[in-house]
């Protein structure tokens, strides 16, 4: 097999790209990631839209033309009572009783110590794993992100990536979630809105839906936070459409409505423009 590219991303927002061979297993790229970020292989714990097992090839895993993989790490300094005891409460989120839904989050929020950091990067790695976790019910992944925002202040970075992963999960109302959910999260952020428009090319239509639908709500609110991770950010303005006037993000939205040739992806297009106009 050739060489394939893969980021790995964490809910703190650190993010590692590696080339690596398509023959590859993932035992073998956490090998790799020991090496760079000196977390050791058993503390890894590595997920696409599933949990990946160290057997599994990287070359057979869904990659377009990118290897997106999620690092959750075991962090040792939270106890395993305390991840057991977040575990049994999320166990709450599957109920089909909203009330329920809503005392498990209370009591996960009661149980957490928000100013710990491990902590709390080790209850949003559970939660970010329920909610792109495709073998549990779509309303359990519904709540998984909404409950994200609960603690958003703390890990804004990467519980926004998490949720803008969740516009492609193959249930409706999960994407149409997510898709609320984002501008509330981070309204105008410049480098979400980024990942955001990369997937009004998806070629899934109704990923290109949804997507159209969170980036015009976050555009709106456009007092963009500026790139300062990014080497435009030396000139003030990033290259992206996305950090320019908005008469540029209208034009990227009216582009998808006039050239995209599914009629549910152009209604979608249209009613995004009636929001930024």
């Amino acid at each position: 097999m050739s060489t394939l590219d893969v980021d790995i991303y964490t809910m703190g927002g650190r993010r590692l790209s590696l080339e690596m061979p398509g023959e590859s297993t993932v035992l073998e790229l956490k090998l790799q990631v020991a090496k760079l970020w000196s977390v050791g292989q058993d503390a890894q714990q590595m997920s696409t839209t599933e949990i990946l097992k160290n057997w599994q090839v990287l070359g057979d895993l869904p990659h377009e033309p990118i290897l997106e993989v999620w690092l959750l790490t075991k962090a040792n300094v939270v106890s395993k009572r305390k991840l057991a005891q977040f575990e049994d409460l999320m166990a709450g989120f599957e109920s089909l009783d909203s009330r329920e839904r809503l005392g498990a989050l209370r009591n996960v929020k009661l149980l957490a110590n928000q100013d710990d950091t491990a902590e709390m990067q080790a209850l949003m790695d559970m939660i970010a794993r329920r909610a792109m976790d495709t073998f549990i019910p779509a309303s359990s992944r519904r709540f998984s992100i909404e409950s994200l925002t609960e603690f958003a202040t703390k890990m804004r970075e990467g519980t926004a990536k998490a949720v803008t992963k969740c516009l492609e999960d193959n249930d409706e109302l999960v994407r149409l979630t997510a898709a609320e959910v984002l501008p509330r999260l981070c309204p105008g952020d410049c480098h979400v809105l980024r990942n955001v428009r990369g997937l009004l090319k998806h070629r899934n239509a109704a990923v290109r839906c949804a997507s159209v639908m969170a980036f015009a709500e976050m555009a709106k609110q456009k007092e963009l936070r500026p790139c300062e991770r990014s080497e435009a950010a030396r000139d003030g303005l990033c290259t992206d459409c996305c950090c320019r006037p908005q008469k540029e993000i209208i034009e990227a939205v009216n582009a998808l409505y006039e050239k995209d040739t599914d009629p549910c992806v152009q209604e979608a297009a249209l009613d995004a423009l009636r929001v930024l106009l």
